[in-house]
């Protein structure tokens, strides 16, 4: 057992070592310095929790509410601390995604 968790404290660092993991922690360390994207993903965050509800209720969802998730997905697009976030976010997640995937001994490419 102490050989298998040394190999996972191991590969541990190289996944934080890897270029992917590095770049994703930096955007998410610019996006938590930055109070205007932190404002916007709070904004997105607000209205999808109500969307959420309106969909639980089975209550319509207004054009007006419609609109303001495109602006505010026009924001979060718009601005580059959070589009580099969500780019690295998906970088990072892929990676991940092939280490889980080698780990379950499934296809490594």
């Amino acid at each position: 057992m102490d050989e298998i968790i040394a190999l996972a404290v191991e590969l541990g660092r190289k996944i934080n070592a890897h270029e992917r993991c590095v770049a994703f922690t930096s955007a998410a360390r610019d996006v938590a310095s930055d109070r205007d994207a932190q404002q916007i993903l709070r904004d997105y965050q607000e209205h999808a929790d109500r969307l959420a509800q309106l969909q639980e209720r089975q209550q319509p969802i207004e054009p007006k509410d419609k609109q303001r998730m495109a602006e505010l997905e026009g924001r979060i697009a718009g601005h580059s601390k959070l589009k580099t976030l969500m780019r690295t976010q998906a970088d990072y997640l892929e990676l991940m995604n092939r280490v889980q995937s080698a780990i379950d001994g499934g296809p490594q490419s």
